[in-house]
């Protein structure tokens, strides 16, 4: 199991190990000569659409090696998690201080949209141009997608950073079903990233 090549970084307040930080790379890249919009997520919805959604010309990988777009698609629904940090890097620098919509759709028919301004995340304390770290603070699960433009001929990184991953077979080898990760050091536009208390998440949805 995962728990036997991780290190613990300390103890939660509930004291439940905290793992170091396991970020997901998704890259996301537009082919064509016109900005189309992405879909990333919503394994619910888009499992059996062409492209999972997305419209021609928009190519999805994952950065992690020997890993496909459809098992991080299937396992976002079957080990949801909740995501603090998403770094975005692009040699394009228009792409990314776009928006991201954050979308929620249950099959009882509601609907929740929370467009992120990537733009109010960029700061002087980020050196380099062409990356920019924001925070996402919202659940990922099958029911969840992320939707962005991606400007013309431009490949670009998300790096996705969870706080707690649920996995209820970790409960088969006697640990908790929920997994905490320690959040990354870094600032954004002078503070540091705080992701949501438990009960802070409650009153979101």
């Amino acid at each position: 199991m995962d728990e036997e090549y991780e290190m613990a970084e300390g103890k939660s307040s509930g004291g439940s190990p905290i793992y170091k930080p396991k970020p997901f790379q998704i890259i996301v890249e537009n082919t064509t000569d016109q900005p189309k919009t992405a879909v990333i997520f919503g394994n619910n919805r888009f499992l059996l659409s062409n492209r999972f959604g997305n419209p021609n010309g928009i190519q999805i990988s994952v950065g992690q090696p020997g890993v496909e777009y459809l098992e991080l698609l299937q396992q976002s629904a079957n080990q949801p998690f909740y995501a603090s940090l998403i770094r975005i890097q692009s040699e394009n620098t228009t792409q990314i201080t776009k928006f991201i919509t954050i979308n929620y759709k249950h099959a009882n028919g509601r609907l929740y949209r929370d467009p992120v301004d990537m733009q109010t995340h960029k700061s002087a304390y980020q050196q380099q141009d062409n990356i920019i770290d924001g925070v996402l603070n919202t659940k990922i699960d099958g029911n969840t997608y992320l939707e962005t433009e991606i400007e013309p001929n431009t490949r670009v990184f998300y790096t996705i950073f969870p706080t707690d991953e649920v996995d209820t077979s970790r409960t088969l080898v006697g640990h908790k079903p929920i997994k905490n990760f320690d959040v990354p050091q870094v600032n954004m536009a002078g503070y540091a990233i705080k992701p949501h208390t438990i009960s802070e998440r409650k009153m979101l949805k």
